[in-house]
């Protein structure tokens, strides 16, 4: 008896955990004239799908989850989805061009998901170009850029600080990486990208505080934010702002790119443990899919697994 008692518990005990692993996405669509509707799961392209549009029809998703996920949908509405979450969205567009996102279903998940949205109304109302090149190409000038960042991600981690205590902490974590990751990065990259595109010189065009913009920054090493492809590329950028600070402060010429076997070393002295783990792991797989400089590349990646590599993961997807 007391053997079926527990056959019975553990099989119980098993589908509830696969319960909480799924999650279900409504989405309800007006004023589009679009034909197809795409949900992209950043940390997850297995689970993406593309919907025929259909007028004043619910598209329901049922999608299986192993942690929490960002989903684009159709590039504008960002959300963050957790296993167990039960989430509904009216999304508004005019024509092709997105205007609103409004959230029902369970509590946490839309407190965290309006938050999200609010601070992507923020970047459209103040016209911010989350993607730098656009800003660039648009003839943004750097003070403007520079000080526009700092704006608007300000007002984002208000949104975001503000809701921290009623939503999921790993869901938090993560969607707080990911934006600071774009915001950090697009504060230290704008200068130099718009200085090579507009064939200008660095220093006519450096923003007014860029040298001092990360003073006091401090590296986030928690499992989700480490999980943001974002803040893991920024934080392989944060290395090159330092490495070209480094030029600045000895009064050298400050480099505009950094040649990679530079950027390797100073990255494995920069970060410790687990982050240095991961960075150099992306870095790494970075230079692979390149096809650059194969032999110098294989004598990192040799380094990498005598002297710095703790996961398991990341060792058996190099020696592929």
């Amino acid at each position: 008896m007391k053997i079926v008692l527990m056959i019975l518990f553990l099989s119980v005990l098993n589908i509830n955990l696969k319960a909480q692993k799924i999650a279900r996405v409504g989405v309800e669509i007006s004023g589009y004239d679009g034909d197809f509707v795409d949900f992209e799961f950043v940390n997850d392209v297995t689970n993406n799908m593309t919907f025929p549009y259909e007028k004043n029809k619910m598209i329901d998703y049922i999608v299986e989850l192993k942690e929490p996920s960002l989903l684009k949908i159709n590039s504008w509405v960002w959300m963050v989805i957790c296993p167990g979450d039960d989430i509904e969205v009216d999304i508004t567009y005019q024509g092709r061009v997105y205007e609103h996102a409004k959230f029902k279903g369970i509590p946490a998940a839309v407190v965290l998901n309006s938050a999200i949205s609010d601070g992507s109304l923020i970047r459209l109302k103040d016209r911010y170009r989350l993607n730098p090149l656009a800003a660039v190409m648009t003839k943004v000038t750097t003070n403007d850029y520079h000080e526009a960042t700092l704006r608007n991600w300000k007002k984002e981690k208000e949104l975001l600080e503000a809701i921290r205590f009623q939503v999921n902490l790993e869901a938090y974590n993560y969607i707080y990486a990911e934006m600071e990751g774009i915001y950090m990065s697009n504060l230290v990259d704008f200068p130099f990208m718009a200085a090579a595109i507009r064939h200008q010189n660095f220093k006519d065009v450096e923003p007014r505080g860029f040298w001092t913009v990360m003073d006091g920054y401090q590296i986030k090493e928690d499992k989700f934010s480490l999980r943001s492809m974002s803040y893991i590329n920024w934080l392989i950028e944060y290395a090159d702002f330092m490495l070209k600070y480094e030029d600045y402060i000895s009064g050298k010429e400050i480099r505009s790119v950094i040649d990679i076997e530079s950027e390797y070393y100073f990255l494995a002295k920069f970060y410790k443990g687990a982050v240095r783990d991961i960075v150099l792991y992306n870095f790494l797989t970075r230079l692979i899919d390149s096809g650059k400089d194969k032999v110098l590349v294989a004598s990192f990646v040799d380094d990498y697994l005598k002297n710095y590599n703790h996961n398991r993961t990341f060792r058996k997807e190099l020696k592929k």
